[in-house]
């Protein structure tokens, strides 16, 4: 008798023990779960401030461009390369890790003067919604005489822009402790040697 209560006793513990791992183990899994839906794109991301002119003066530098490409991707391109270039250039991001992604921009969102546009869409979604066909036109056509007009170059200029690192590291590396930003001077030819500054957003 006594031999079988302590194999049954040391079957329990090892029923616990294993029990206790399972618990463990499924609680840390569900921690990095809820902090993996926690995470949003502010969590790598930063602002940049663009100089007034930086924009026209890299498009008279580009054009012309080839057919099929558009202005405002070269721009975005070249923005990226500038910043990574940086990281890698000053030691933030070790020079010959290419594919670091700690060096890496994921993505850059640009922001524009297009107020009056955004107000028009607006009208003309309720238009649509509300089966008014007719007048959804006319704010079509008000929305293509603006982008006809000579508002143009001010509605297609990006103002300023938000920009995604694919790490945390590497917004970090251009976050500069008692600095609220960062400057970056632009080496490619087509900036003449302009400056943007990038601040945690």
């Amino acid at each position: 008798m006594g031999l079988f209560l302590a194999c049954l006793c040391i079957l329990i513990a090892l029923w616990f023990t294993c029990t206790l791992n399972v618990m463990v183990r499924s609680t840390a899994c569900d921690n990095k779960l809820a902090d993996i839906k926690l995470i949003t794109p502010d969590d790598f991301g930063a602002s940049i401030t663009l100089n007034n002119d930086l924009y026209d003066v890299f498009k008279k530098n580009r054009e012309p461009l080839e057919q099929g490409q558009a202005m405002i991707v070269e721009f975005e391109n070249a923005i990226i390369k500038e910043i990574e270039s940086h990281l890698r250039s000053n030691q933030l991001i070790p020079e010959d890790e290419d594919d670091d992604p700690d060096g890496k921009v994921a993505k850059i969102n640009f922001s524009f003067n297009n107020r009056e546009v955004l107000m028009l869409l607006a009208k003309r979604a309720n238009y649509l919604a509300e089966l008014e066909f007719g007048k959804a036109k006319e704010i079509e056509d008000e929305i293509s005489d603006l982008y006809k007009s000579h508002q143009y170059d001010s509605l297609v200029k990006p103002k300023n822009a938000f920009v995604i690192f694919e790490t945390e590291k590497g917004l970090e590396s251009v976050t500069i402790k008692g600095s609220s930003r960062y400057k970056i001077n632009c080496k490619a030819e087509y900036f003449e040697n302009g400056e943007f500054h990038i601040a945690k957003a």
